[in-house]
């Protein structure tokens, strides 16, 4: 049986016993690439676990795919919705408002976008009623729901108004 030749020579280093400087420097080294690998390996799973929070986080409330019109309203006709479920990967689609404002509080004022969403709808995708921290959520009504970061900067809490 030929042994390769990277084999041999490492073999040769690796059980070499003429002198104890090698045999040393062997061990240092092999536990040196044993650690670093492990440290990759580690720092790896970790990033790989940190995107897939990140991006299920972000997909929760934000949809996959935005059709937005540059110009006056868009109206959803049988067209996009029959080319819509050509595709076997869009299970729904939802029609929402979306802009700019400024929502401001006392005396605190603060850019936002504002997502106009149909309540109806909202229970099979986003399903705001089981993400509330504060008050309650009812559909029949005019309101507002606040991201948690915003309702910190505006200091807002249930029932304040808000302009």
């Amino acid at each position: 049986m030929k042994i390769p030749l990277y084999l041999k020579i490492s073999l040769r280093y690796l059980l070499s016993i003429k002198s104890n400087l090698l045999s040393f420097m062997t061990v240092i080294s092999v536990v040196g690439i044993t650690l670093g690998v492990a440290a990759l390996i580690v720092t790896l799973s970790v990033m790989s676990g940190f995107m897939f929070g990140l991006k299920s986080k972000l997909l929760e409330t934000a949809p996959h795919i935005m059709i937005l019109k540059a110009e006056d309203k868009f109206y959803i006709n049988e067209d996009i919705v029959n080319t819509l479920k050509r595709f076997p990967e869009v299970v729904d689609y939802e029609p929402f408002v979306y802009t700019q404002g400024i929502l401001s509080k006392d005396s605190q004022v603060l850019p936002v976008y504002v997502r106009g969403i149909d309540p109806e709808k909202d229970l099979k995708f986003m399903n705001i009623k089981d993400k509330l921290i504060l008050g309650e959520y009812n559909p029949s009504e005019n309101c507002v729901v606040l991201r948690k970061d915003l309702a910190v900067m505006l200091s807002a809490t249930r029932s304040d108004q808000l302009n």
